[in-house]
C-alpha cells in the first residue's frame, strides 16, 4: 500500500471539506469578532497587548488546519481545528483557534494570548 498516495487523498479531501465549509473565511471572521468582543469586555488588558488596537496593524491569515481525534482510542468526536496566529505589529502574541464539527458547525473557539 502506498501510504503517501493515501495521505494525499486524505489531504485533498480535507482541502475540499475546508473549501466547502468556507473554513478560512469563517475562521478569519470569527477572529475579528473575538477581537472586537475582547476590546469591549477587557479594555485594559487588551490595551496592554495591542496599544490602541489598530486593526490595520494585525496580520490575520489562516496558518494551518488540523484533524483532531478526541477520546482516544475511541476517536469520537472528530473535530477540525483551524489556526490563525495573533500577530500585531509583526510580533506574534498568541493564537486563535476555531473548532468545527465534521458537519461544518463551529463548536468552540479560543482566543489565546501568550
Amino acid at each position: 500500500m502506498d501510504l503517501e498516495a493515501t495521505y494525499t487523498i486524505d489531504v485533498n479531501s480535507m482541502k475540499e471539506w475546508a473549501t466547502e465549509h468556507r473554513v478560512e473565511e469563517r475562521t478569519v471572521a470569527a477572529f475579528w469578532a473575538n477581537l472586537r468582543h475582547y476590546v469591549i469586555e477587557e479594555p485594559n488588558e487588551c490595551r496592554s497587548y495591542f496599544d490602541n488596537v489598530d486593526e490595520q496593524a494585525f496580520t490575520v491569515e489562516l496558518s494551518h488546519i488540523g484533524l483532531n481525534l478526541e477520546n482516544w482510542p475511541r476517536c469520537a468526536p472528530i473535530r477540525v481545528v483551524a489556526y490563525v496566529p495573533i500577530v500585531y505589529r509583526r510580533k506574534p502574541l498568541g493564537m486563535f483557534r476555531a473548532v468545527y464539527s465534521l458537519t461544518g458547525e463551529v463548536v468552540n473557539d479560543f482566543f489565546t494570548l501568550y
